[in-house]
């Protein structure tokens, strides 16, 4: 599929673009009439190679605007794209209807609110426990956040990566907003979802691929 200049209908780059959606926000400012999407990361990297790429592949320019509470952000103004992506908050069924959409979302979703193991910390003693958790994880905040994680934990299993239940609500200190999570436990499943989702985040990637060095196999009880 490709997106027409009136983003009505999705691509692969507009999948991927609205699953990192999970690290940003979409305002609309009513006082300007302005449509805002914002992308907050810790990874500059990610943000010039991951996002920035595909929104000049869909006719968008714009650059990283700074460094604010230990993230890199971006944001511009694009009302036809901010309307495409509140459609899709509202039915993300939308997205799954296509295979090759659905990898995409995911890939973009992990590769924003995705969880490693910091597996170099392990090598150099820097954690208390021994041993590193052979594990990955999916979070999000949020009343509709359970929806779209069962729709990502269903495709995995669809395709063969087993996933633990989701749990949840959790509710933090610093956080008004309900969380919900699971996990992907062992480096069989892992490697599985390496192979099918390849994820590009610099730093989860690389942790990903240390943690299936340096753990043995093995499952924990889903």
């Amino acid at each position: 599929m490709k997106v027409d200049n009136n983003f009505q209908e999705i691509s692969k780059e507009i999948a991927y673009l609205f699953g990192a959606l999970g690290d940003g926000a979409l305002i609309k400012r009513k006082n300007r009439k302005a449509y805002e999407i914002q992308y907050y990361q810790k990874s500059g990297e990610w943000l010039e190679n991951s996002i920035i790429r595909r929104l000049k592949r869909v006719g968008i320019s714009t650059s990283i605007k700074g460094f604010h509470r230990n993230s890199y952000y971006l944001k511009f103004g694009n009302k036809q794209l901010y309307l495409l992506f509140k459609r899709l908050k509202e039915n993300v069924n939308e997205i799954f209807e296509h295979s090759s959409l659905a990898r995409e979302f995911i890939r973009g979703f992990f590769d924003a609110e995705g969880s490693v193991p910091h597996v170099e910390k392990y090598l150099r003693g820097e954690r208390k426990r021994e041993k590193i958790p052979p594990q990955i994880g999916f979070h999000q905040n949020g009343e509709n956040s359970k929806l779209i994680l069962q729709r990502i934990r269903d495709f995995l299993a669809e395709n063969g990566i087993k996933c633990s239940k989701i749990s949840g609500p959790l509710y933090r200190k610093q956080s008004n907003k309900p969380e919900y999570r699971f996990f992907i436990y062992g480096t069989g499943e892992i490697e599985k979802f390496l192979s099918f989702i390849q994820p590009e985040h610099p730093e989860k990637r690389m942790r990903i691929v240390l943690l299936l060095l340096h753990v043995g196999p093995g499952n924990r009880k889903l």
